[in-house]
């Protein structure tokens, strides 16, 4: 009974449908839908940020019941994706720089609009506010994206350390596999010469 309940088990995995993108067949997998919908979020929270800030605690939310609703999908509902390396987001991390950009200039705007509760501000000095905060944000911005490393230290020197180690497993492998067929050969041989006497 036990390979019969292993195999209904592999063939009801079989029979669940794959984890695919809803937009066209080009896609590989819904990996799209899931980041286009990160993307979306991250957009709408970081654009308006000052505008309602309580969208942070209602994106919280949101993010904790799609953890538990993706583990359920994918565990249970769906087939498991087929694991892919990848170095990098691709394309989305420019979406997400850009995001993150606009939100500095929609928020310095909002900043100046919004709090400006008596209309005492005229669009010059709002204008030169906005342009002064922005150009500092941007800034700040850019310098963490140029000074601050994207594989810390750290990180890099484990990456060394275990290829390191993997290289020298695969060696001490290959040369115990030689030793061992010589070996082999040479038992071989010294029979192949007793039987020959």
């Amino acid at each position: 009974t036990g390979k019969i309940q292993f195999s209904s088990r592999v063939e009801k995995e079989y029979l669940k449908p794959s984890y695919t993108a809803s937009i066209g067949e080009e896609l590989e997998d819904g990996l799209f839908d899931d980041c286009l919908e990160l993307a979306l979020q991250f957009g709408m929270i970081m654009m308006f940020a000052c505008a309602f800030p309580l969208a942070f605690a209602f994106a919280t939310l949101n993010n904790i019941t799609e953890i538990r609703t993706d583990a359920l999908k994918l565990l249970a509902m769906l087939k498991r994706p087929v694991p892919r390396a990848a170095t990098t987001i691709g394309a989305w991390l420019n979406i997400f720089q850009f995001l993150i950009v606009m939100s500095i200039c929609t928020n310095c705007a909002f900043l100046v609009w919004l709090y400006d509760h008596e209309g005492k501000w005229s669009l010059e000095p709002g204008l030169a506010i906005i342009l002064v905060i922005e150009h500092i944000l941007l800034l700040i911005k850019f310098g963490f994206s140029r000074f601050v490393p994207e594989e810390p230290a750290w990180v890099r020197a484990n990456r060394v350390k275990n290829a390191t180690q993997a290289q020298d497993v695969c060696s001490k492998q290959l040369l115990r596999t030689i030793s061992g067929g010589r070996r082999m050969f040479g038992e071989v041989k010294e029979r192949s010469e007793k039987n020959d006497l």
